[in-house]
């Protein structure tokens, strides 16, 4: 078997931020940020962007992580976003939230 890696570009772009106003984030996370990461799963290489977050606003206009890849495909390259911030009970930084693995190119 014979495989095939070139280099490339990737766009990611987050267009805007919605919560709800029932969110549970609000009590649980101070001062937060939004942090988007991509991996390339070849070599464990990544890149990430981190964005203040205001839960009282509507969060507008596009972010766009451009990352250069010297190996691998973009199936490769897989994606997490997390909001991390501080506990507002013992002023620790902790992470607030998370999601699964985004996989953008497959």
């Amino acid at each position: 078997m014979r495989l095939s890696f070139a280099q490339f570009w990737t766009n990611v772009k987050l267009e805007e931020l919605k919560w709800s106003n029932d969110c549970d984030l609000r009590n649980i996370c101070i001062q937060p940020t939004l942090q988007l990461r991509l991996i390339n799963i070849l070599n464990n290489e990544t890149i990430s962007k981190t964005l203040n977050v205001n839960f009282d606003k509507q969060q507008t206009g596009e972010t766009h992580l451009i990352s250069y890849w010297s190996e691998g495909t973009p199936d490769m390259i897989i994606s997490t976003i997390t909001i991390n911030g501080i506990d507002p009970d013992y002023d620790f930084t902790r992470l607030c939230d998370s999601t699964g693995t985004i996989f953008y190119f497959d």
